[in-house]
């Protein structure tokens, strides 16, 4: 069951979008199965990464409810402390981006997403990669916020961030440059 739910995520990754789409809600599919045939360990017959990939894989392609509900069933689990756990953070961020500055709730709930992810990340010099990707997804969300009478809201998250950039010290140092500006 693993390596098919595999085969279906990387499959989805490397077709057209019709295809991708498709060969995603398989893959989400036999998931949802996985889980669902499993009532004490939702883990048990496949690798927990599987529900990260696939929500990452579904956010991409435009399939928020699937993506939503993959990452429901991997927090409902035990997640383990590797990537896939700081990379379900940033889907969840992504997934709760505001669509207009009006979002403002949501943006501060999202940003704690990218936060838990970066203080996870940032302990642990393999994953220190994933410091620099929340960064991006932070100045992503942040931008429609740079404008007189909501960049208060930024002023907190953004010393947290570029302070994480600093703490795993990152070689970019134009991008930590663009941040601070």
């Amino acid at each position: 069951m693993d390596a098919y739910i595999r085969q279906l995520i990387h499959l989805a990754t490397t077709n057209d979008e019709d295809k991708g789409l498709r060969l995603i809600v398989q893959a989400y599919n036999a998931l949802k199965a996985a889980y669902n045939n499993s009532k004490h360990e939702p883990y048990h017959s496949c690798g927990v990464d599987l529900y990260v990939q696939c929500a990452e894989v579904a956010f991409n392609i435009m399939k928020q409810s699937i993506s939503q509900d993959c990452l429901r069933m991997y927090f409902n689990g035990v997640p383990l402390n590797n990537q896939f756990l700081c990379r379900a953070y940033l889907c969840q961020a992504q997934l709760l981006a505001p669509s207009s500055v009006e979002e403002e709730e949501k943006f501060s709930t999202a940003v704690l997403y990218l936060l838990k992810a970066v203080n996870f990340a940032k302990d642990k010099t393999r994953y220190h990669f994933l410091v620099y990707n929340a960064s991006v997804l932070y100045y992503q969300m942040a931008r429609p916020f740079l404008r007189p009478g909501h960049r208060h809201i930024l002023h907190r998250s953004l010393q947290e961030i570029v302070k994480a950039l600093d703490d795993v010290d990152d070689t970019a140092y134009e991008w930590r440059a663009t941040l601070m500006m």
